[in-house]
């Protein structure tokens, strides 16, 4: 417990900076802090327990998979940006939300393994010039918050480009009701990219913020790659479809001759268990039994006919989510960037839309082993997207001992 409060205390200092270099923000969720892309994570109580007690390291390393984008020795981290004063909402609230960031950061993310981090280098930024503002569970929400985490580390300023990805929490809630609606949605894109304008200053070289489509994420429920990939989980092989039928639970109850007592209560919190944090996508079947009359108990073949009809429609409802979910992000950047014409004429920053990575197709190697998060494979995918659409518009150039983008002429 001493080893585990001193390293979250650590938490709290910046890393040294290096030399100059192309300066790069990275917003978001999970999928930006590499949370589960670890090959070595398995969504497992007893292994978790071996990363939690020392026994079994996390440690990134050089892979045949990061080679492509110039990160050839072991990976050096990035800038993992802590939550501002600006976010304190009550002393239970704070202590709760720090000791959840700092277990997440200690046990389950490999922000070097992250799509933002990958290419970040690719562009040529040195580790400790990439700023890591996203965290696990974040909502589009929390954008503007991110935002203050990003330009308080640096001074008022913002970095030379920055990314902003909420790849998937707003799809989560205990029932449909509860998603977040696309105008919403759509409102915190909007009021994010007005809050970079307004209070910060843009890099002298100027600021660019870039915002990836939402993923396809009903891939993860149909796609028969997926659903039939193999994972190791609870000490198991089973498929993503048999983890999530089993509501992401252990065949059999975990017991003291399993694991030591520590290990034995926190294995009731842990791993974290998507069918819990994520109902909508995850546990969907359940939801629908909720939903439907009493008597149907009575009637095992109908309800099962019934509930199957229930999560098919919710699976299109989410693909609308999503479909809205870009239309309305695309329409904020415009607003934003018509608002900063309007507003701050002289200020060097725009916003773009890439769409790429909303028409990427996953498969089942690039799930995690918890089989809702991506793996190394799927992060590198994301990145390979990214880069992709930056070259198509735009040409990297060096300046000085910098980089800038410059418009193509293609």
């Amino acid at each position: 417990m001493r080893r585990l409060l001193g390293l979250l205390i650590g938490l709290m200092f910046s890393y040294p900076t290096g030399a100059s270099s192309i300066s790069v923000g990275i917003l978001g969720d999970g999928l930006s802090t590499g949370v589960a892309a670890h090959p070595a994570l398995t969504y497992d109580y007893n292994e978790l327990w071996k990363v939690m007690s020392g026994e079994r390291s996390i440690t990134p390393l050089s892979h045949p998979l990061l080679d492509s984008f110039d990160v050839k020795d072991k990976p050096l981290p990035p800038q993992v940006l802590w939550s501002g004063l600006r976010e304190f909402d009550g002393e239970s609230n704070w202590v709760l939300s720090h000791l959840t960031r700092g277990f997440a950061k200690l046990f389950l993310d490999t922000p070097q393994y992250s799509w933002g981090y990958l290419v970040a280098r690719k562009l040529g930024a040195d580790p400790s010039h990439i700023y890591v503002a996203a965290e696990e569970g974040a909502k589009v929400a929390n954008f503007t918050r991110q935002v203050d985490r990003l330009i308080d580390h640096l001074g008022g300023k913002t970095p030379e480009l920055i990314f902003a990805f909420f790849s998937g929490n707003d799809l989560c809630a205990g029932n449909m009701r509860g998603v977040t609606m696309s105008e919403d949605f759509g409102d915190s894109i909007l009021k994010g990219l007005q809050y970079i304008a307004r209070n910060a200053t843009p890099s002298e070289a100027g600021t660019r913020v870039y915002l990836p489509h939402f993923l396809s994420l009903t891939q993860l429920l149909t796609k028969p790659s997926i659903i039939n990939h193999e994972v190791m989980a609870h000490g198991e092989k089973m498929t993503c479809h048999n983890l999530r039928m089993q509501g992401f639970q252990p065949s059999s109850p975990v017991t003291i001759q399993d694991l030591p007592f520590e290990g034995l209560y926190l294995s009731t919190l842990l791993p974290p268990n998507p069918a819990v944090n994520c109902p909508t996508l995850f546990s969907q079947s359940l939801i629908a039994e909720r939903e439907l009359g009493f008597f149907t108990q009575f009637n095992p073949e109908k309800k099962k006919k019934e509930v199957e009809k229930i999560v098919t429609d919710y699976v299109s409802e989410i693909a609308n989510h999503i479909r809205n979910y870009r239309r309305h992000t695309s329409d904020a950047v415009r607003k934003a960037t018509d608002w900063v014409r309007a507003n701050y004429p002289n200020k060097n920053i725009t916003f773009h839309v890439l769409e790429g990575t909303g028409r990427l197709e996953f498969e089942g190697q690039d799930i995690a082993s918890n089989c809702q998060h991506l793996s190394l494979e799927g992060q590198t995918k994301i990145a390979q997207a990214v880069l992709d659409e930056l070259r198509a518009g735009f040409s990297l150039a060096p300046h000085g001992d910098t980089y800038k983008l410059y418009q193509s002429s293609n």
